[in-house]
């Protein structure tokens, strides 16, 4: 009575897919938030941790300069 029985169907196909298409999902956001490079320029642009520095003071334009120049002419 084998025969009646039939083929079980093999699933390993269906399985392997299953698995590339949960890397493929996985590894996607992990590039995208920059948490592994695999293409260069890929994801958002973040500074690195412990890169950012402290605001520096604003520097004067040569203009301002050139005007704080006088100022200090015409005070002496």
């Amino acid at each position: 009575m084998p025969r009646l029985k039939g083929k079980q169907s093999d699933r390993s196909l269906a399985i392997g897919l299953l698995l590339v298409l949960l890397g493929i999902g996985i590894a996607i956001p992990l590039e995208y938030f920059n948490v592994i490079d695999l293409v260069a320029n890929f994801g958002k642009q973040q500074e690195p941790i412990g890169a950012r520095s402290e605001p520096s003071e604003p520097q004067p334009s040569p203009i301002a300069n050139d005007a704080i120049d006088k100022v200090k002419q015409i005070d002496r």
